[in-house]
């Protein structure tokens, strides 16, 4: 008797066997036909154009049907996906969007095929089959096959088609805050600060909107720990894991009976581990999927948050879990503290982080996987990590995986405690870093505080990528740089041009809605790629490029990049959001967006309503030079120094002119300097001679001594103090030839000040304006040193000293004569000189 897997084989063998050929012909009449041309002998002949558009339009609903059955897109109008008559163009763009989808669709259902293939191969092995065994380089793993080449299992994923576990839950998720986040705890047991007085709203500030508090803060940061914690435990206390190979199987607790069981075992340690499991493609905020605990009795549980059934009474571990006097061990807790506090209303008190013990043993490495080498000598599989951990029954591996987690950590915090107290304050140290962990709390984002960081020692934590809902954020388009935007870091890391940008905002906007409504992640609904193709394919203003098949063709062109596979399902909606976006964002002034982007960066945000039909913009988005950034701006700087170069003129009625300088008109014009703007800034000789009173007030102070402009004479008449005598020649060489160089004009000296034992003085100026006939050459470049400058000055006897490099000095001593270094001048006499041409 045949077996119905034969029957189904020889079923298909028929089809095959008859279609084919039906398919082979139809595909040669097609190609023949096609080789003629068809519409030269319709515009001879009218009897053949008629025959030919009836069975052209024959052909097209039969297409129209066989469309219609293969359609998978779900969507309230399919006029927009039907082949039409004498439309070539479009009608192969629908039949490459529907084969694009068919396809995508059938990998899809192999690939759930595969996935439930494998987890029915899961469920079916034995706990005598797990892949964990010992070798003989030391280490346990747990799989076998990590110690000789990657494993080849899959690792289980929840399909397109799984129930999503959160719609059996007893209180509906809803995505939609209206209020900042409260705790869920209704009782707080271990508590020094009442309940009541722990939920009070805090006053909002101009940088913290209105919040709640952790509601266990007090207790986290002031509780004292165990006394024995802070010295090094008995020998015979020592702690030490049962080997994996051979341990029981953990504890499944998904009832509130067995929680009831394992509140009491759990009350009686001393130290307990706690690791989690979450999921956060397929809801908004994330998932709480599995909790692992290993009590100091060497006892392994699995609890099941996911439970509708339990998962309201798990809030009954604070009792445990705030417990001063229980360590709660738990490896990188940054996270785990949010999703407890977030999804189940637990809060963590004595809480030993052995991410920040291993950093103050500075080990160099910081990973469980680390940890559990060095301290355990175990390897564990990192395959498991991206698994989905929703999926219901875990399959024994799966169960393994997560037992391996915790089943080693406490013997690891025994062995790092005695490590810690070797190093003086240490331990402290991690224990007050384990506090500022525990304290973190859970935020919306429409209440997350301003300039917010997303690192580990952030003290308030809200959902990655999430809108604020907020007016001024989701009912306009924002003109400015706003690190608390959460689409800022996508326009900026993937280069997105300026006349994008509005675009892509909308796009974003409308993801995150639908994430929110259907409680998926917004890269479940749309992947980042392809939002990122969506704004760069439709320019603004260009409504009648966006429909259903041009929207299409982008997604299915990214498709390959994941994250296309829901929004097929909304492309109507999707279509209408981007023709509506790039319709009413014709009144969007880029150049406003330009000045705001280039010159806001301290997160200021300024928004702009979304006016339909307002076009307030002179920016020509066809002139945008989106690729060369330099050439929009010269462009830029032009159009300015135009508009200001015709407001002269018209207000003038003659373009400025810059005459020659006047050194003795402190109001005339010494240049003019333009900003980044094309602003003009008129630059008088008042502003250039208080830039240079600057200056040399700044060598006065760094020099510690006056300094003194004096005006060199060409002879030596200036050394004996004539005053009369220095301005008869100054007025002498003022009325020499104007083609010869003027050596006043040409040279400043700058001198210390001295004091001469002569009798006449040198005539002393302690200000630049006190200086007569002063000029100031900014074309001389070179400093030199006069040469005669020294003979100025009367030699003075020398006082008697000691010359280590006199020929006197060294004869005695046989030692060979040493060159004397050139002595450097600082300052005494520097000029500024013009090169000679």
């Amino acid at each position: 008797m045949a077996s119905r897997k034969d029957k189904e084989t020889s079923q298909t063998d028929f089809l095959l066997e008859e279609y084919a050929p039906i398919l082979k012909n139809l595909i040669r009449y097609s190609s023949a036909v096609n080789a003629k041309d068809i519409s030269f002998y319709k515009s001879i002949d009218p009897a053949i154009k008629e025959k030919a558009n009836d069975i052209s339009s024959d052909i097209t609903d039969t297409m129209n049907d066989v469309l219609m059955s293969a359609l998978t897109v779900s969507t309230d109008d399919t006029a927009d996906i039907k082949f039409k008559i004498n439309s070539e163009s479009e009608n192969n763009q629908v039949l490459s969007n529907v084969l694009d989808t068919l396809l995508e669709k059938v990998e899809i259902n192999l690939d759930n095929h595969y996935k439930a293939k494998k987890n029915k191969h899961f469920q079916s092995s034995s706990s005598n089959q797990r892949l964990s065994s010992t070798t003989d380089d030391g280490y346990t793993y747990l799989d076998q096959n990590e110690n000789v080449s990657s494993s080849s299992s899959t690792v289980p994923r929840g399909g397109a088609n799984m129930e999503k576990p959160q719609t059996k839950f007893l209180t509906p998720v809803d995505n939609f805050e209206t209020t900042p986040f409260k705790p869920l705890i209704k009782f707080k047991p271990n508590a020094i600060k009442p309940l009541q007085e722990s939920l009070q709203l805090a006053e909002p500030t101009d940088e913290i909107p209105l919040h709640y508090e952790n509601p266990y803060a007090y207790e986290i940061m002031n509780a004292e720990y165990p006394e024995w914690i802070l010295n090094s435990v008995p020998e015979n206390e020592k702690y030490e894991s049962i080997p994996w190979v051979g341990s029981p199987e953990a504890q499944w607790i998904d009832s509130p009976e067995k929680l009831d069981s394992l509140l009491v075992e759990l009350n009686k340690c001393k130290v307990i581990a706690i690791d989690l499991e979450h999921h956060d493609y397929r809801t908004y905020h994330g998932l709480t999927s599995l909790m692992q605990i290993t009590s100091d009795s060497k006892v392994d549980y699995l609890i099941d948050p996911l439970s509708p059934t339990l998962r309201p009474h798990l809030t009954t571990l604070n009792e445990v879990f705030t417990n001063p006097n229980i360590i709660k061990v738990l490896h990188g807790a940054f996270m785990d503290v949010i999703w407890l506090q977030r999804d189940l209303g637990l809060y963590l008190v004595s809480l030993f982080d052995t991410f920040h013990a291993a950093k103050q043993l500075a080990l160099g490495k910081y990973s469980l996987a680390f940890l559990l080498e060095e301290y355990a000598k175990f390897r564990t599989s990192k395959k498991w990590q991206l698994a989905d951990w929703r999926i219901r029954p875990l399959s024994a591996e799966m169960k393994d995986y997560a037992k391996a987690d915790t089943h080693f950590l406490i013997e690891i915090f025994y062995k790092m405690h005695e490590d810690l107290l070797k190093i003086p304050n240490a331990l402290q140290k991690a224990l007050y870093a384990s506090r500022k962990v525990a304290v973190r709390r859970f935020e919306y984002s429409t209440y997350r505080p301003k300039n917010l960081s997303m690192s580990s020692n952030s003290e308030v934590v809200s959902t990655s990528g999430s809108v604020p809902l907020l007016d001024e954020i989701t009912k306009k388009i924002t003109l400015s740089y706003d690190k608390d935007l959460p689409w800022t870091n996508l326009i900026y890391s993937n280069g997105i041009p300026l006349e994008r940008r509005p675009l892509l905002e909308v796009l974003f906007k409308w993801r995150d809605n639908q994430a929110r409504f259907n409680d998926e992640s917004p890269r479940y609904i749309m992947s980042d790629f392809i939002l990122v193709s969506l704004a760069n394919n439709f320019q603004i203003g260009h409504e009648s490029a966006v429909d259903v098949n041009s929207v299409m063709a982008v997604i299915n062109k990214h498709s390959k990049f994941g994250g296309s596979y829901h929004v097929r399902k909304l492309i109507k909606e999707l279509t209408d959001t981007i023709k509506t976006a790039v319709t009413e964002l014709k009144g969007v002034d880029l150049n406003k967006l330009q000045a705001l982007s280039n010159g806001n960066e301290g997160g200021n945000n300024t928004s702009e309503e979304l006016v339909p039909g307002t076009n307030y913009s002179s920016t020509d988005i066809n002139g945008i030079y989106s690729s060369v950034k330099d050439v929009s701006k010269l462009q830029e700087q032009f159009t300015s120094f135009y508009q200001l170069y015709n407001q002269t003129i018209s207000n003038n009625n003659k373009p400025i002119k810059i005459d020659t300088i006047d050194d003795n008109n402190e109001d005339a014009v010494f240049a003019v300097k333009y900003s980044k703007q094309g602003k003009a800034t008129v630059v008088k000789n008042v502003s250039v001679k208080d830039r240079i009173n600057k200056v040399v007030g700044f060598f006065t102070e760094d020099m510690g001594k006056d300094v003194e402009f004096t005006v060199e004479a060409e002879d030596d008449e200036e050394e004996n103090g004539n005053d009369q005598q220095e301005a008869d020649n100054d007025n002498g060489e003022a009325s020499k030839n104007e083609n010869e160089i003027n050596p006043r004009d040409e040279i400043i000296t700058l001198r210390r000040k001295r004091s001469e034992r002569s009798n006449g003085s040198k005539r002393k100026a302690n200000t630049l304006s006190e200086v007569e006939d002063l000029s100031v050459d900014f074309s001389k470049s070179i400093m030199e040193k006069e040469s005669n400058d020294r003979s100025r000055f009367k030699k003075q006897k020398k006082k008697p000293s000691f010359d280590p490099y006199s020929n006197d000095a060294l004869a005695d001593m046989n030692i060979p004569q040493l060159k004397k270094k050139q002595r450097v001048d600082r300052g005494k006499n520097v000029v500024f000189k013009q090169n000679k041409k």
